[in-house]
């Protein structure tokens, strides 16, 4: 298999799960062999490849929209809460 391993120490998944990259093990193993030694670890296993520059930008996008949506979810609430005179309200 000729496909290179990324070499970042870890990655942060969509829902705020810290990977780490187990191709920095001490030994060098073949990409093939590397998923093989990766499921016998503990914890879940994530397996992914990069994305093109044009896949990347259209996630980015619908990201943004995402995170304004749950956002205006938050704001929302709160400046009903304000509007009736509850500031010291718990969020």
């Amino acid at each position: 298999m000729s496909r290179t391993i990324h070499q970042a120490e870890f990655a942060i998944a969509s829902d705020g799960t810290l990977l780490l990259n187990v191709a920095h093990a001490d030994v060098y193993l073949a990409p093939s062999r590397l998923v093989e030694w990766a499921i016998k670890q503990p914890g879940k296993l994530f397996v992914g490849v990069q994305m093109s520059p044009a896949e990347a930008k259209r996630a980015l996008g619908w990201c943004k929209d995402i995170h304004s949506e749950a956002a205006a979810y938050i704001i929302g609430p709160r400046e009903r809460r304000a509007r009736h005179g509850k500031h010291n309200a718990r969020y």
